[in-house]
């Protein structure tokens, strides 16, 4: 009953800071544009279609979770426009999460100070999650992507691991929910194999605490082993691939690059993502350095309450740097709000009871020692701070979250739009934003930065450059040959003008993107600049059309185009 009581307090809390983000980001009901990738596979997979980016298409995993396709593709069952329900889904998924990380920090505040417990705690805790909800909650909920899903999934295995040392041992139906999660977590996110070891490791090194056998966290990786090879083996057998397209469209092969750019993705996240997450990871790096040889090795049949706890936030601390580290493989994300973090933002509230303990050494034992480390936590906290400050001189910020919300919709509304325009048969449409507009077009959509498509996401490149939008080639895109590409809605053929002249600029997203194509001299005999107008519609679309689709619109009587001839180079 108690449990349902916190529940239902934390579920209010955050619906109310999900609407806030909600208004304040003008209504964003339709997820980001990589979340619509998510839904239009769902939908096909949901009409028999297979896992498929285009109907007919050819069989491409352009998703980097299959479970979030799968549970999208449920929830395609139910509604034809789950996307609220999807919402609805993830609230009540982040709720429940934040409510678990709670019941299970309150444990070890309790053993250290019930007074505080009791009295402090709650509120503390309340203030601490809704400080940093805002973007925890844009991405956990209103992105639609898979992070509310995996974060709970992820949540739910750390406590039960720490669950696991403080009681000794957990019942068989608490082992059986831990290698359900198992599976789930390779087919949650490709990291979940990395994780798999993780956590196999730490479930190992808890029983080794307590003297007791390895065979449960074997277990554990056996059934995270099994279900990797038995998803590698359907993506070599449907896709042809073991890994997701996604991976090679984005991955680059240079490790030393991807390090130091994972290492910038880290080094921002620490310094200038949030003070109180910062403050926070400071403390728990403090309090784990400083308790480092505190019987971590050693074997017991029990242990005292405080040992208990410093041996739980040693595990949330292996598990936060283990977080932090592992994007550092991959070369971090481009999207805004860190999404790649996201997972560890609860488990960083670990840091109140570690503060507690340090601060009860400090003003009952009188422990200079301990003020010592006092001085150092807020040393680095400032220290951290002021380096994200120097950082940012060079590093503007990342990329807004709105933008990507603005991009669903946008490219919703223009696949909308082309498929007023033509009724039958639809042109192939070339794209970058590859989300919104594939979910809502009814002709073939092609990916032009590969992640949906296996001949650009495979080419010859480093992937160097824009992050993961490097990976266009020249050649495999006059092999795709798309009938129009970018299409964009504009006022008039004047706005169409404009709009040329911003693709030509060589510090143009979409220029550099696909590598200053626009001003080459072979896209500019194959491909014109149009204004395309439909009679009756009211309605102008500019796109690059090539030249035998151009021929073919100049015959179609219910269609004037305008070809806008370019001008200066940028």
């Amino acid at each position: 009953m108690q449990f349902l009581k916190r529940f239902s307090f934390f579920t209010l809390l955050l619906s109310i800071i999900v609407l806030v983000d909600y208004f304040y980001l003008y209504r964003p009901s339709v997820g980001i544009d990589d979340a619509n990738i998510f839904l239009n596979y769902a939908r096909h997979f949901s009409r028999g279609e297979g896992f498929v980016y285009n109907t007919n298409g050819e069989h491409v995993e352009g998703f980097t979770s299959l479970l979030w396709v799968l549970v999208c593709a449920g929830f395609y069952c139910i509604s034809a426009h789950p996307e609220t329900l999807l919402i609805f889904f993830l609230l009540l998924l982040t709720s429940l999460a934040v409510t678990l990380v709670y019941e299970e920090i309150k444990k070890d505040v309790d053993q250290l100070n019930h007074h505080f417990c009791s009295k402090y705690f709650f509120p503390l805790y309340s203030i601490s999650v809704a400080s940093i909800a805002p973007s925890f909650l844009t991405w956990s909920v209103l992105s639609l992507m898979e992070n509310g899903m995996w974060n709970f999934i992820f949540i739910s295995i750390t406590i039960l691991i720490l669950q696991s040392f403080q009681q000794q041992n957990i019942g068989n139906s608490k082992k059986a929910i831990l290698l359900i999660l198992a599976a789930f977590l390779i087919i949650a996110r490709p990291e979940g194999f990395a994780w798999a070891i993780i956590f196999s490791a730490l479930i190992c090194w808890s029983r080794f605490k307590y003297g007791k056998n390895f065979y449960f966290g074997i277990l554990f990786f056996s059934v995270a082993f099994a279900t990797a090879a038995m998803l590698v083996y359907f993506r070599l057998h449907y896709f042809g691939y073991p890994l997701p397209n996604t991976y090679y469209a984005k991955v680059s092969h240079d490790k030393i690059y991807n390090i130091g750019e994972g290492s910038k993705y880290a080094l921002s996240f620490i310094t200038g993502y949030h003070p109180l997450i910062t403050l926070f990871m400071t403390i728990l790096i403090v309090t784990t350095l400083r308790n480092i040889n505190f019987k971590i090795f050693k074997k017991e049949n029990s242990f005292s309450g405080e040992e208990i706890v410093l041996n739980r936030i040693f595990i949330v601390s292996v598990i936060i740097t283990a977080s932090i580290l592992l994007p550092l493989v991959t070369g971090g994300d481009h999207f805004g709000g860190f999404r790649f973090y996201q997972e560890i933002l609860l488990l960083l509230l670990w840091a109140i009871p570690a503060a507690l303990l340090l601060l009860e050494r400090i003003f009952i034992f009188k422990q200079k020692n301990e003020i010592r480390f006092l001085f150092v936590i807020i040393g680095l906290v400032f220290l951290f701070i002021g380096i994200g400050a120097i950082f940012n001189l060079k590093n503007p910020p990342k990329t807004q979250l709105n933008y990507e919300f603005d991009l669903a919709k946008e490219g919703r509304n223009t696949g909308n739009e082309l498929n007023d325009f033509w009724a039958n048969e639809k042109p192939s449409v070339g794209v970058i934003a590859a989300g919104g507009f594939a979910l809502m077009y009814e002709g073939k959509t092609i990916d032009l930065m590969g992640l949906n498509d296996t001949l650009m996401g495979h080419s010859s490149g480093d992937r160097i450059g824009l992050k993961n939008h490097a990976a266009f080639n020249k050649d495999i895109f006059y092999q795709l040959n798309a009938d129009l590409i970018l299409p964009k809605d504009v006022a008039d053929t004047a706005g169409a003008g404009i709009q040329y002249a911003e693709f030509r600029d060589t510090y143009d997203f979409d220029n550099q993107a696909m590598k200053n194509i626009f001003n080459d001299a072979a896209f500019t005999q194959q491909y014109k600049c149009v204004a395309i107008d439909k009679k009756n519609l009211q309605k102008i679309i500019f796109a690059f059309a090539s030249n035998s689709f151009l021929n073919k619109m100049e015959k179609d009587t219910s269609l004037v185009i305008t070809v806008i001839n370019p001008s200066a180079k940028q």
